[in-house]
């Protein structure tokens, strides 16, 4: 029985490594294939990926909706970018984003766009366009920020009851496919 036993842990263990290194190889390997379209830039010892093209002001900032990147604005940005400079961004642990430390409030997102839009050396004023969740964040920063924004768009936003006064069926689906990520995460 214990030969068995030693027999099942070490095939599960050679398993998980052959796992790992797969995974390894194939993050390597995707790295190389889809290099980033924008620049990466540091927001605090991680990095945001930013997209921008054109030029002109004010500069338009494109926040899309969960979990968008740079890339749901594939068709809308080059439109755009006829008449001024437009950036997209893939927020936090998105697209070609580093994962933040920070726990993923409003606040906490809003902060990591000013820092990436500063530091990448985009000056206002902007014009944020958000969609969908992305309005969440773009009203917050144009809240926070009035002095830098000229405009705001908010396309097919979600407004602040849909997320505060959820029914209770909406909660648990949302804390169901938050722990399934956290699973996915691990695994």
């Amino acid at each position: 029985m214990g030969m068995l036993l030693g027999g099942v842990l070490l095939v599960s263990l050679v398993l998980v490594l052959l796992g790992v290194v797969h995974q390894l190889l194939g993050s390597a390997r995707d790295a190389r294939r889809y290099p980033p379209l924008g620049q990466l830039v540091d927001v605090g010892g991680y990095r945001l990926h930013l997209l921008c093209t054109g030029e002109g002001r004010p500069t338009v900032v494109l926040d899309s909706g969960l979990p968008g990147t740079c890339l749901s604005w594939t068709y809308v940005q080059p439109e755009l970018v006829r008449f001024t400079r437009v950036c997209s961004y893939d927020r936090a642990g998105l697209g070609w984003s580093d994962a933040s430390p920070h726990p993923r409030t409003s606040k906490q997102m809003v902060e990591e766009l000013r820092r990436l839009l500063a530091n990448a050396g985009i000056k206002p004023p902007y014009v944020l366009v958000g969609h969908s969740f992305g309005a969440f964040t773009v009203r917050l920063f144009a809240a926070l920020n009035s002095n830098e924004v000229v405009g705001l768009v908010l396309v097919d936003p979600l407004h602040t009851r849909e997320w505060l006064e959820m029914a209770e069926q909406q909660r648990r689906n949302i804390y169901r496919a938050a722990r399934l990520c956290r699973y996915g995460t691990l695994l």
